[in-house]
């Protein structure tokens, strides 16, 4: 967990981080140099979930090993699913980062 004061919106309590895959993680399917050390680094304080379309079908191949929960998203309302994943883990205690 990470604690974070902003100042005018008050203390926070960050467990999780959630990501999208391709354009943030990735690009053309690969990961991105140093993204793999920086997740590593990350999951000590927080819980990193990975949610993607996986276009190019390799998210699973290349973020094995890490700790992250992958989620492979389906159909077209891609950016109401990513949504309602935040919504369900508490919105208060996720960043969001990607589409």
């Amino acid at each position: 967990m990470i604690d974070l004061e902003i100042p005018g919106h008050g203390a926070f309590k960050l467990k999780h981080l959630v990501l999208d895959y391709n354009g943030t993680l990735a690009l053309d399917g690969n990961l991105l140099p140093g993204v793999r050390e920086v997740l590593a680094l990350l999951a000590p304080k927080l819980d990193i979930h990975v949610i993607t379309a996986d276009t190019f079908g390799l998210a699973a191949e290349n973020l094995a090993g890490l700790p992250v929960a992958l989620t492979i998203l389906s159909g077209s309302e891609q950016a109401q699913a990513k949504l309602d994943y935040i919504l369900r883990l508490d919105p208060k205690s996720v960043v969001s980062i990607g589409n």
